[in-house]
């Protein structure tokens, strides 16, 4: 459980700062009640109900999310899937079944628990040790509070106590890891050489009749879909960098240095601990006054012998989190705490400060060590202020120029070329697309830019090209943004229905395979008779990377009494021929490291995923699950 938390909570903490989207995971199906208006419930846990608006917003969001990390290449196609919708609504269903069982159960986290979550932490942690600061700094970063934190990992200690007794015990049986470690210890001394295809196509000649033959045979494989050729403008950095002409001058370079010289230092630090006693919020006027005095005797106790400043944080502080380190905080930024930095900043090195009354609590602060501000020189820094410049001035132009199509792709929707001269870019073209990718530059009868291709691989950008208002319409696309430095706009010129290709279109084609097949029949023959008498003898196991894991099956599979013994391995480029000579194994010690660090976990993992699903199926019988009918309408992709 320790290591799920370290592992998701970057993530659920960034939904939780952001507060945009209620996202089922972290705070569970109930709390999406209150967004609802429109309620046809597709599924039933116990008193639960999961709506079909509960069930789009969670779904919505995973896309939004795979959207954001995939980039150019998310494919809601390859996502939104009668089966990805199922396993995504019986994951919201396993929830609700998780916490029915820990609130019927009355499971929960003590707080031993969160503490040691908490200081175990190695995010959290300084040379081993617990760091409050960095504890204090993580919680910043993400603009929660402790008891917020505190209150998420409660709740996912609270139900892995449902799941980790089952998973976390999965054990691999002795003859299975026996037998597979007598497996792994297996080696093959043999020598190896390719035989590429490539190198015998020089020496093949391909007749008319075998062309006409492969033709008759294979014309129904050779059927073109729908193609379009496409213009399109592409923004970049590159068409930025062209018209870019402003020059930098070094009273520019400086000018820019002494307007931003908070950037080439680091300003002042101060490194405090911190005795705190708490004002609790029943506190009568006489029980305030006896805190307050309690705080000033602290301050001069403390003022008296600041090196005992730790052994009197541990006896008196209130804050549980700091009071075993000495009340150590760590360093503080200037308007971080309010009125407690602003007397910490104007106070020396080694000093305790008066108490000071913040936040209900009162602070005696010593000042553990001050770190001056440091600048570095204007010659130190010219040469990144130069690209820092250079940076600037082009992210200018760029946002100019994508204002510039922004604007005009807006206003113009029948042709590019107004569009490409308004921005200074020009019009480009490709031919043969369809809606799975280009066709064969010999086909369309045009060669392709390497960069035009990777481009209209990208399925959104296809996807775009053959929407009805692209397609059927013939207007131009909006802006596509491929990536925030890279902008396109494109329109369809022509439409090829499909068809298939005759024999004299469909020849260069035919060569191509005939002379491929043919190739690749001679590698092969060359392969079986590989002797390998010069080549250097290798040793083959199942740790060896190069060769697809069948092979290395087959090789080490070969009995001794059949050596020496050629295997292949067939690949797109060829064959690999492996003449197998002899036999020996691997030391048992190596076979129990490999086991325990990269083969276990993974059988484990395999193990623990199987006894998941059937866990869950168990515990969904002892509740009351239903799916309800009106579920699948909600469970089929959106075209």
């Amino acid at each position: 459980m320790l290591e799920f938390i370290r592992r998701h909570q970057r993530v659920v903490l960034i939904l939780l700062a952001l507060l945009v989207f209620p996202s089922f995971i972290f705070f569970g199906v109930a709390g999406y009640t209150s967004f609802l208006t429109h309620k046809v419930v597709i599924a039933k846990v116990n008193d639960t109900e999961i709506t079909e608006d509960q069930f789009k917003q969670a779904w919505n969001h995973y896309i939004e999310s795979q959207r954001s990390e995939l980039g150019a290449n998310f494919d809601v196609s390859m996502i939104d899937t009668h089966q990805n919708r199922l396993d995504f609504l019986n994951a919201m269903i396993n929830e609700v079944v998780t916490r029915d069982t820990v609130r019927n159960n009355y499971f929960r986290a003590t707080t031993a628990m969160l503490r040691q979550v908490i200081a175990s932490n190695p995010e959290f942690q300084e040379n081993g040790v617990f760091s409050q600061e960095k504890y204090l700094n993580y919680l910043r970063s993400f603009r929660i509070t402790a008891e917020q934190y505190e209150n998420y990992l409660a709740n996912n200690i609270a139900l892995s106590q449902v799941l980790d007794p089952v998973v976390k015990t999965s054990i691999i049986s002795n003859k299975l890891e026996n037998d597979m470690k007598q497996s792994l210890t297996q080696v093959r001394k043999a020598t190896l050489k390719n035989f590429l295809a490539s190198d015998y196509q020089s020496s093949i000649n391909v007749t008319d009749e075998e062309m006409h033959q492969w033709y008759e045979k294979n014309k129904d494989t050779l059927k073109i879909p729908e193609t379009v050729d496409v213009s399109f403008i592409l923004l970049n950095r590159e068409a930025a960098e062209k018209q870019l002409n402003e020059t930098v001058t070094e009273a520019d370079l400086k000018q820019y240095y002494d307007q931003n010289i908070q950037k080439y230092g680091t300003p002042e630090r101060r490194e405090i601990s911190d005795i705190i006693l708490t004002i609790p919020a029943s506190a009568s006027e006489q029980e305030q006054k006896e805190i307050e005095a309690k705080a000033q005797s602290l301050a001069q106790e403390a003022r008296k012998n600041p090196s005992k400043f730790a052994e009197l944080a541990k006896l008196h502080s209130d804050d549980l989190a700091t009071k075993s380190s000495g009340g150590h905080i760590g360093f503080i930024s200037k308007d971080e705490f309010g009125v407690l930095s602003q007397a910490v900043y104007q106070a020396s090195s080694n000093a305790v400060l008066d108490p000071i009354l913040y936040a209900g609590a009162w602070h005696i602060v010593h000042i553990d060590k001050v770190e001056p501000a440091v600048v570095k020189s204007f010659d130190a820094v010219k040469e990144s202020i130069k690209k820092e410049v250079y940076e600037q001035l082009l992210a200018e132009k760029f946002n100019a120029m994508a204002t510039t199509l922004q604007d005009k792709a807006y206003e113009i929707h029948d042709e590019l070329e107004s569009i490409a001269s308004a921005v200074g870019v020009p019009v480009y073209s490709i031919k043969g697309l369809t809606r799975d990718g280009l066709i064969d530059p010999e086909i369309s009868g045009k060669s392709i830019s390497p960069e035009f291709v990777q481009l209209f691989e990208i399925p959104r950008v296809r996807a775009t090209v053959f929407s009805k208002e692209v397609l059927d319409e013939k207007q131009n696309s909006g802006v596509i943004e491929i990536s925030p430095s890279e902008q396109l706009v494109l329109r369809v010129t022509q439409v090829t229905p499909a068809f298939s290709p005759n024999y004299i279109e469909a020849k260069p084609i035919i060569v191509n395979q005939l002379v491929a097949q043919k190739a690749m029949e001679k590698a092969k023959q060359a392969a079986e008779k590989y002797q390998g008498k010069n080549d250097k003898v290798v040793e083959l196991s199942y740790f060896t990377t190069g060769l697809s894991l069948n092979t290395l099956h087959d090789v080490l599979s070969v009995p001794e009494k059949d050596f020496p013994k050629v295997v292949l391995e067939s690949n797109p480029n060829g064959y690999t021929a492996i003449r197998v000579l002899s036999s020996s194994k691997l030391d048992n010690k190596i076979i129990d490291q490999a086991f325990i660090h990269n083969i276990e976990p993974n059988i484990l993992s395999g193990i623990q995923s199987q006894e998941r699903l059937i866990f869950f199926e168990g515990l969904r019988q002892l509740n009351k699950v239903k799916i309800m009918p009106e579920a699948e309408a909600v469970l089929q992709p959106e075209s």
